[in-house]
Order: structure tokens, then C-alpha cells, then sequence
């Protein structure tokens, strides 16, 4: 397996995996309208692919943190959002998930940020995923993906987190975002077979599916 750099034109394979992800897992929750641009926002800070058998088998980004992430609200400053994840279902149960999960772990933290996602609070499969890589929960908040007013569960991923940007108390809270686009980190939005997302976010940002 290899994870690389997601190349200029590979973008309507990524889609075409998205659309696959979308039919049988839910995520994203609501098809976006320009799912090349759902991909490749011009603020993303990087966007890498996993290569198994020199086709691509998953998808994964960082992105900025907007009014809807609930876990970069919770964390404080220096957070990253780990967005768009899915993986092919051809590829599944390969540990294809996991590998974008710690690659994009290991970008953020180059880059000096903690990487955080929001999941579902319904999606257990998800969440244990999560917890499984060592993400730390930092609390629950209501969100707006798209049309969904959506509980969500918020996680930190695994490495040293600056004092001052923790939640109060250093235990798991509870917040409130609304606005914006999440980020969703795949879906999140179905059973994550498939794809490392919270039940199927609206605009695909904060949950993922992935598999192990």
C-alpha cells in the first residue's frame, strides 16, 4: 500500500469512489453538487490517496475548521479538521482506513496542528474505529450539516495536545455549532463498511467511512 499526495488528475476517480461510498454507505449525507470542488476546496491544506495494487483505494484531507466543527471548537486554537475519508469497497478490510487515518495524523502534526473530526454520536461502528487509533473524546455537540441538525461526538487524535487548547477541566464537554459547511469526516453518514464517518454528514466533512 502506498499513501501519497492526491495527483492533479485524479480527481474524477476520487469522485467516482466518492459516488460508490455515497450509494451504499450514505456519505456523504446530501450528493454535493460539485463533488470535484466537495473534494479539492482551495483551502484544504493537502489531500492524499492510498494506491493498493496501483489502483487508488481511498481518500483523505485535511481541512480548516469552520462554524459547524464542533471538536475544533471544543479543542481551542490549532486544530485541523481530518475530513473526507473514505475507502473503495474493493479494498476494504486491507487496513486502508487506518493508513490514511495515521497519515493524516502525522501531517498535521508537522504542520503544528492537532487534528480532530466530528462523528455521529449514532454510529458506533465509527466511533470505536476512532477509539481503537486512539483518538480521545472530547465531548458532544449539536451540529448543522446542510439541512440536518445532527448530535456529534468529538475527538482529538492521538499525540500531545497544547494545555491551554484543551476543554476546561480536561474532561469531555459539550457544545453547540451551527453555520457553515462541516467538516465532516466521512460518514460518518451509514455503516462505515466502508467509509470512517459519523452517520452520514451532510456535506461530507466530519465523519469519514473507513474500515480498519
Amino acid at each position: 500500500m502506498i499513501i501519497r499526495s492526491r495527483g492533479e488528475n485524479e480527481l474524477a476517480e476520487c469522485v467516482a469512489i466518492l459516488a460508490e461510498v455515497h450509494r451504499r454507505d450514505g456519505y456523504p449525507m446530501a450528493w454535493p453538487d460539485d463533488p470535484g470542488g466537495f473534494l479539492a476546496k482551495p483551502d484544504f491544506l493537502g489531500a492524499w490517496v492510498a494506491v493498493v495494487g496501483g489502483r487508488l483505494a481511498g481518500h483523505v484531507v485535511l481541512a480548516p475548521p469552520r462554524t459547524a466543527d464542533v471538536a475544533a471548537a471544543l479543542l481551542g486554537r490549532d486544530a485541523v479538521m481530518v475530513s473526507r475519508l473514505f475507502v473503495a469497497s474493493a479494498a476494504r478490510g486491507r487496513g486502508v482506513g487506518a493508513a490514511l487515518l495515521e497519515h493524516a495524523v502525522r501531517e498535521a502534526h508537522e504542520r503544528g496542528l492537532n487534528p480532530v473530526l466530528d462523528v455521529l454520536a449514532t454510529n458506533s461502528a465509527p466511533i470505536a474505529f476512532y477509539e481503537r487509533m486512539g483518538w480521545r473524546l472530547l465531548g458532544t455537540g449539536q451540529a448543522q450539516w446542510g439541512q440536518n441538525r445532527v448530535t456529534v461526538r468529538a475527538y482529538a487524535g492521538p499525540g500531545p495536545v497544547p494545555p491551554e487548547a484543551s476543554a476546561p477541566g480536561g474532561s469531555p464537554s459539550s457544545a453547540a455549532a451551527s453555520g457553515g459547511s462541516p467538516s465532516e469526516t466521512p460518514p460518518p453518514g451509514g455503516s462505515p463498511s466502508g467509509a470512517v464517518s459519523p452517520g452520514g454528514s451532510a456535506s461530507g466533512v466530519s465523519s469519514p467511512v473507513v474500515d480498519s
